[in-house]
C-alpha cells in the first residue's frame, strides 16, 4: 500500500507536465520492468519509465535501501532488473529521482557501508548508503517549478 502510494504521488508530481500511467493499470497481473510510464501530451509518445521505490526506514535510519535482489526467488530485483529509465526514491518527506544508469554506476563505483541478504520482509536483499552520500547523484522533484522539472527529467534522459 505505501509503495502503490508512492508512486501514486509521484505520478502526481510527473502529470502537471505529462500523461503518466501506472504499470499496474496497464498490465494487470502482469510483471512489470518499470512502475510509471510518462508520454508526451497529445501525440502519446513515450518519454521515459520510472521505477519508483518507498524507503520507509529512512527517516529513522538516515540511510538508503538500494534493493537488488528477492532472496526468496534467487532473482534479481530493484535496481538490477528494473527496465526503466529513470530510478525515483521516495522518502517520508521528499521525492528524488535520478537515472537508472547514473545509479548502478553509483553502486558499482561506491561500496555501500552494509549490505542485508534478507531485509524487511525477507524479500529483498539491499545496499545500504548514508542519504546525504547517494542522494547526491539525484534530483529533488517534489519542490520544484514546472520548468525546473522539466530541466531536471529532461537533463537526466540525456545520462540514461
Amino acid at each position: 500500500i505505501k509503495g502503490e502510494s508512492a508512486e501514486d504521488s509521484v505520478a502526481k508530481i510527473l502529470s502537471c507536465l505529462w500523461h503518466v500511467y501506472k504499470a499496474s493499470d496497464l498490465e494487470k497481473g502482469a510483471f512489470s520492468d518499470w512502475d510509471l510510464s510518462v508520454s508526451q501530451v497529445g501525440t502519446g509518445h513515450e518519454i521515459c519509465t520510472v521505477e519508483v521505490k518507498y524507503d520507509e526506514m529512512q527517516s529513522k535510519t538516515g540511510n538508503v535501501a538500494i534493493e537488488i535482489n528477492n532472496p526468496r526467488s534467487g532473482k534479481p530485483s530493484g535496481l538490477t532488473a528494473t527496465k526503466a529509465n529513470l530510478w525515483c526514491q521516495v522518502l517520508k518527506d521528499s521525492a528524488w529521482i535520478t537515472s537508472v544508469k547514473g545509479l548502478r554506476k553509483f553502486c558499482e563505483e561506491t561500496p555501500p557501508f552494509k549490505m542485508f541478504s534478507s531485509a524487511g520482509d525477507g524479500n529483498a536483499a539491499i545496499l545500504l548508503y548514508k542519504t546525504e552520500d547517494i542522494l547526491k547523484i539525484f534530483e529533488r522533484i517534489d519542490k520544484c517549478s514546472k520548468i525546473q522539472l522539466q530541466q531536471k527529467i529532461h537533463s537526466l534522459l540525456q545520462l540514461a
